[in-house]
């Protein structure tokens, strides 16, 4: 079931933007796009600032060391 549904998704996401196209106009798209700026600025934020601090104050590590020993 859970297949089913994951292979018409987006088909749905498809006929969900249509209708909101065609309901309220393109200028949905220009909301949705700075909601999106809006998400990546602050998933940035999170991974370039937030962690490093917590992996320093918590962890006493050095977040360059970490990351390169991720890599």
């Amino acid at each position: 079931m859970s297949m089913f549904i994951i292979r018409f998704a987006p088909a749905g996401v498809l006929g969900f933007m249509l209708y909101a196209s065609a309901g309220k106009g393109l200028d949905v798209f220009v909301a949705l796009g700075w909601y999106a700026l809006t998400v990546a600025l602050a998933l940035s934020f999170h991974a370039f600032v937030t962690l490093p601090l917590i992996l320093m104050v918590l962890g006493r590590r050095s977040p360059k060391e970490f990351f390169k020993s991720m890599s």
